[in-house]
């Protein structure tokens, strides 16, 4: 076990390399980066061709890509990643002031992800071709299908405007937690929901469930008892590579209720063109989903031995 363990996280070195490079490409070459507007941003007024030069060497932008490349990830190793242009802080300093409400974030809409799929899920398929089985499923049809700007927006007219409940920005309590969270989480829901239920049915079919029913077990202690358990496998995996991709929906969502998290602070880095806050946020945004895909592929692993020994279990 952990030989496939070591093994998955071997194979994950290449990709964070690759990864990291390909954001660092990329983000050189984004339009309004040129070194006048650093100059400007920084010194906040013109400055000679003889000072140019100089600012372009102490930021080593004279150097060619590859060797700035080598440098970025050099000092990222051992956690520098710069300086912002606006700010002078560290930008390690920045992400860690804000990824705490970020991961607070992910986290409750994961949480309720989780929970409301799974019992969406399970109602659905003990009530399979009933009026409750098509009421639940269009329920996780609309959650996966609706934008998640649009769903913010209608959540923070109805009960934020009209009806009082929750405030409609910021962060500092749980009242202010619920809002984003539902708006993250409800998509996420709707998938693990209509995974749950395919599973569940599938598992139905099986000898271990006609065993069962033979005893004279019901149908929903069937499905509690023993189906669940065994459909958890396929749920833990997308439950994984959602988190990913749940922790990059945090961006938008964080922009729309003006918390101040990764998704917030990349923005303003963006808008401001300054490159190496932006480049330090999307780097640990792609950190965390590669690490959250291999956590995935070893948990799933462990769980499932014929996975590991190559389905010849």
């Amino acid at each position: 076990m952990w030989h496939y363990i070591q093994r998955q996280f071997l194979m994950g070195i290449p990709v964070l390399l690759g990864v990291s490079a390909l954001v660092f490409v990329m983000l050189s070459y984004i339009p309004g980066q040129a070194p006048e507007i650093l100059a400007l941003q920084a010194g906040g007024a013109a400055m000679t061709p003889e000072e140019m030069q100089a600012f372009r060497e102490r930021l080593g932008l004279n150097d060619p890509l590859p060797v700035q490349y080598v440098r970025f990830l050099s000092n990222a190793v051992q956690g520098d990643l710069g300086r912002s242009i606006r700010s002078n802080r560290q930008v390690v300093e920045i992400i860690a002031d804000a990824l705490p409400r970020t991961i607070e974030l992910a986290l409750a809409g994961m949480t309720l992800a989780v929970g409301l799929g799974l019992l969406l899920g399970t109602v659905a398929a003990i009530y399979r071709g009933t009026w409750a089985d098509a009421g639940t499923m269009i329920v996780a049809l609309a959650g996966w299908s609706v934008p998640s700007f649009w769903l913010a927006l209608v959540l923070m007219l109805v009960f934020s405007l009209q009806l009082g409940w929750f405030p409609i920005t910021g962060q500092g309590g749980l009242e202010r937690l619920v809002l984003p969270a539902v708006t993250l989480g409800l998509a996420d829901a709707g998938l693990i929901a209509r995974l749950v239920r395919a599973e569940i049915v599938e598992q139905m079919g099986r000898d271990y469930v006609t065993t069962a029913r033979a005893k004279g077990l019901g149908r929903p202690k069937v499905i509690m008892k023993h189906v669940l358990r065994n459909s958890l496998i396929s749920v833990v995996t997308v439950v994984g590579l959602q988190f990913g991709r749940l922790l990059g929906g945090t961006v938008i969502i964080e922009n729309v209720f003006a918390r101040q998290g990764i998704g917030r602070v990349a923005v303003d880095a963006l808008l401001a063109r300054d490159m190496a806050v932006l480049q330090g946020c999307v780097l640990l945004l792609s950190f965390v989903f590669v690490m959250t895909n291999l956590l995935t592929d070893a948990l799933y692993g462990v769980l499932d031995p014929r996975v590991r020994l190559g389905g010849k279990a």
